[in-house]
């Protein structure tokens, strides 16, 4: 399972849901951890995981093609966390 149509499909065979309603979705859902992330820069699921929104420091860099030294802007990102439960499920 290695991209999302492969996932809407698996998900539909094993649920009995249109693909079509699979996708709307998870479409609904990615929609909806965006908002909840530019609300409030913090997202739980239970049982999968936390993600958040950090903002990075501006920084020294260098370009890879030329060698030369450059100025990396200061940005947010978004960091997943793992939940405890996850983790051991690929531990075990």
């Amino acid at each position: 399972m290695n991209n999302k149509k492969n996932l809407f499909e698996e998900i539909s065979k094993n649920t009995g849901l249109a693909k079509k309603d699979v996708e709307e979705i998870f479409n609904l859902i990615f929609i909806n951890v965006e908002k909840k992330l530019k609300s409030s820069e913090e997202f739980s699921i239970p049982q999968f995981g936390k993600f958040k929104i950090i903002q990075r420091k501006a920084r020294q860099g260098r370009n890879p093609r030329t060698g030369e030294m450059i100025k990396i802007a200061s940005q947010k990102v978004i960091v997943f966390r793992p939940s405890k439960t996850l983790k051991d499920k690929f531990n075990n």
